[in-house]
């Protein structure tokens, strides 16, 4: 978003809120400027028409109201996180077939699945478990790690791509420690 485009998304604010008042313009543009700038135009937009519609309190959005809407209404859209009992279809699936192909069933997994299951011997190892056990015990633990995964993913992406490029960069550096 250009700094002229964080001019009409404070002007609308303004108009929506009359009470609203801004103290010292030009800091308060570069300010959302710079928290904003990142993102497009038409999604701050967006999420300021949510927080519009759907917010009672009476009170403008905060600079976080605005990326938060933006990370809702694009985590709705993108469907990038399958809910827990689609990734272990996902899962169940590659078991079928991960006794002798294993690492191509892992292969073939999402990374995030992929993360949570760990890697593809352990597609091999859940492949031979009793069925009971794999519905009951493997299931809930892989569902439940499955879930802190796509709470950190969320909680990463919601971030600055300043610090999620730090993030990944860690992680990287620990990858290549490991081997």
């Amino acid at each position: 978003m250009t700094r002229e485009e964080t001019k009409v998304l404070l002007k609308a604010i303004s108009t929506a809120y009359p009470n609203y008042k801004i103290e010292d313009l030009k800091e308060t543009i570069n300010l959302w400027h710079l928290m904003l700038g990142d993102f497009e135009y038409k999604d701050c937009s967006l999420s300021l028409q949510k927080y519009i519609m759907s917010d009672t309190s009476g009170f403008a959005p905060s600079i976080s109201h605005i990326a938060s809407g933006i990370h809702d209404i694009k985590e709705i859209i993108s469907d990038e996180f399958p809910t827990e009992t689609e990734a272990w279809d996902l899962v169940d699936k590659a078991l079928s077939n991960g006794n002798y192909h294993a690492q191509e069933e892992y292969d073939k997994l999402p990374e995030l699945i992929k993360k949570t299951v760990g890697s593809a011997n352990m597609i091999k190892m859940w492949a031979q478990v009793d069925r009971e056990e794999l519905e009951t015990v493997v299931q809930s633990n892989f569902m439940r790690s499955y879930r802190e995964n796509v709470k950190r993913a969320k909680t990463i992406n919601r971030m600055p791509t300043e610090i999620k490029n730090q993030i990944e960069q860690k992680n990287q550096e620990l990858l290549e420690s490991h081997v």
